[in-house]
């Protein structure tokens, strides 16, 4: 039976979602960082999973510049690190592996990083706390633990956390390549990373290939998904996406390759786009 922690959110509603498909046992718990780590421990020793899943952890409401808040300092601390080393610990402590759900927003640059290269981007206090959770279970817990990198989610049904939501009700978007994970692909492919016993270690979990936020805007444009008229404004001046943006963002490429060549298959960034929005125009609820 595998325990999912934080469930509730974007990511822990498409988990269960894909384990209620594939008939796979699980259960659902709520999480927050305890100094006692007590509560925690007995949280996870009741249910006797298997496997844990940590979907828990801050992003920030309505994004990761809310992270930089300084109301939002130690609670972002708190869910993405604190609570991390705490799952790390009772997980270990009672004999359990467990799968951390990470970010790709912890690099900056399109360079096709690898899971061997080094985090560069620490701009962002969200970022900040995501290399330093990874830290955590690379030094601690790395003989029991997959760290699993999602970069910039998107999904056929309407979210405000969905990228495709967001270029729809967007005016301005910027002129940057990133990679960008389907999350339907992004959850298939961790639970196969477990269910597949690979290696543990870090795993870059992107669709392969690279886009810009301009490019999904003309499939959106030529699919009919949006008026043939409707415009945006690409912003290139780092003083005007600084209007937008108050605190820089990670717009970076990763390489995917490590997990689709041990055996776990990822559709191409194009090819997940157009399956997707295709869906999204049907109105179809179902991806699987």
């Amino acid at each position: 039976m595998i325990l999912l922690l934080g469930a509730s959110g974007y990511v822990g509603q498409k988990y269960q979602e894909y384990l209620k498909f594939r008939n796979i046992p699980f259960k659902t718990e709520s999480v927050r960082y305890d100094k006692s780590l007590g509560k925690l421990y007995d949280k996870i020793k009741q249910h006797n999973p298997s496997f844990v899943i940590n979907c828990a952890g801050f992003t920030g409401n309505p994004n990761v510049d809310a992270c930089n808040l300084p109301e939002n300092i130690e609670p972002c601390q708190h869910a993405n690190v604190d609570l991390l080393f705490a799952i790390g610990w009772v997980c270990t402590g009672l004999g359990i592996d467990f799968g951390h759900v990470s970010s790709g927003c912890i690099y900056k640059g399109d360079n096709s990083y690898t899971e061997k290269d080094i985090p560069n981007f620490h701009d962002s206090w969200y970022s900040h706390t995501k290399i330093k959770g990874e830290n955590i279970i690379n030094q601690l817990y790395k003989n029991n633990a997959y760290i699993w990198r999602l970069r910039i989610p998107f999904d056929h049904i309407d979210h405000p956390k969905n990228f495709i939501s967001k270029i729809i009700k967007f005016s301005k978007l910027t002129n940057q390549y990133n990679s960008i994970s389907n999350i339907n692909d992004f959850v298939r492919a961790t639970v196969d990373c477990y269910l597949n016993k690979l290696p543990y270690g870090i795993y870059n979990v992107t669709n392969p290939g690279k886009i810009r936020a301009q490019d999904i805007a003309k499939i959106l444009v030529d699919k009919g998904v949006v008026p043939a008229d409707r415009t945006w404004h690409i912003m290139n001046d780092p003083v005007e996406i600084g209007e937008i943006e108050k605190v820089e963002r990670s717009n970076c490429t990763l390489d995917s390759s490590k997990i689709i060549n041990l055996g776990i298959p990822l559709q191409d960034i194009y090819e997940s786009l157009n399956k997707t929005i295709d869906l999204w125009k049907k109105n179809d609820t179902i991806y699987w």
